[in-house]
């Protein structure tokens, strides 16, 4: 009776174990709360578990407000994490400040730091106008910095006008700049016309650049011809090179016959071309049926290549089997050459 009363005893004891054993979260319910996820569920947690979450929360929350996030309760700060999170605000607005890129609060800077984020702020005006940006404000210019400027402005008006892009008004030009201007707009326009880049005003050509450019465009006419383009003009070959095209033409169609590249039109090859053209792709297909046999193409071959062609499939596979490398077919073998596979290789047999 004393020992059944201390077995009860016992067990009543444990019931708090049990219970917290068998309360435990799933791994998923415990990752995903220490993580704070949506799907967490903090009733399934044992205590212990629920600390450990409660402390990656703070350490969460932390984290957030240091680093300026929205998703920041200030209020579950210690004193010290306060200190820490003002400090990285304070420090993220000078750097804001500093740079420009992102909202600033001058209010929030020291007297030092409102001294530096001036002159960053001062410099970067300063290029803004050099460079004809249009935040540029002149009127935070010294007279020194907007003479720069304004000099500046005229050196990139020049440029813009000599070199046919980027901003342009002739209005600011000197006589001298508008003549220079206009001589480099000159020798654009004649290389333009000369290399057939974009649209070409032969109305602006000298006798000697238009002789230039007219020798120019025959010689790409022609070459387009030789070539076969689209763009090619025969009306303006002369009888010598429209033979040569001709025969360029001629050549270009039997090697597309021969090599299966480009259109072929055999109606074009005479009985000698024919003759060669068709040896060439019988070689061709005879070479893929022996480097790929299951894409042979075997109507196209003579009976005796049809024979050769099965002795050397053959060997290969029996080569394979009895190597060990490459794909081997024992079914294709014979029975002679399966024993010696067989022999070589006793496990396979099994």
């Amino acid at each position: 009776m004393k020992s059944s009363f201390w077995i009860v005893a016992v067990y009543i004891a444990s019931w708090p174990i049990i219970a917290t054993a068998q309360s435990s979260s799933s791994p998923e319910n415990v990752r995903a709360c220490t993580q704070g996820y949506a799907s967490c569920d903090h009733t399934k947690l044992s205590r212990s578990q629920a600390s450990s979450v409660a402390s990656a929360d703070h350490q969460r929350n932390t984290s957030n407000c240091v680093s300026g996030y929205s998703e920041c309760d200030r209020t579950k700060l210690t004193v010290s994490e306060k200190q820490s999170a003002d400090l990285s605000a304070r420090q993220r607005n000078f750097s804001h400040c500093s740079s420009g890129l992102d909202a600033c609060d001058h209010a929030g800077l020291t007297s030092a730091q409102a001294k530096s984020v001036a002159a960053e702020e001062h410099a970067r005006n300063l290029s803004n106008c050099n460079m004809g940006i249009r935040s540029c404000d002149n009127s935070k210019l010294s007279a020194q910095e907007a003479s720069a400027a304004v000099a500046a402005a005229r050196r990139r008006n020049v440029e813009g006008c000599t070199n046919g892009y980027g901003d342009c008004d002739h209005t600011k030009l000197t006589p001298s700049e508008t003549a220079a201007i206009a001589k480099a707009q000159h020798k654009r326009d004649f290389s333009l016309c000369r290399e057939a880049y974009g649209a070409c005003d032969h109305s602006t050509l000298t006798a000697e650049e238009a002789k230039t450019v007219a020798v120019a465009e025959h010689l790409r006419n022609l070459s387009d011809c030789k070539f076969g383009a689209q763009s090619c003009d025969h009306a303006k070959l002369n009888p010598r090179e429209e033979s040569a095209v001709i025969a360029e033409a001629r050549r270009r169609n039997i090697s597309n016959c021969k090599d299966g590249f480009g259109p072929c039109d055999s109606t074009k090859l005479n009985s000698e071309e024919a003759i060669a053209v068709a040896r060439t792709q019988h070689q061709t297909t005879l070479e893929s049926c022996r480097n790929s046999p299951d894409f042979c193409d075997h109507s196209k071959l003579t009976p005796t290549e049809i024979s050769d062609l099965a002795v050397a499939v053959h060997m290969r596979n029996y080569t394979a089997c009895t190597k060990g490398f490459g794909e081997c077919d024992r079914s294709k073998l014979t029975p002679a050459e399966a024993a010696k596979v067989a022999a070589r290789d006793p496990a396979a047999s099994r």
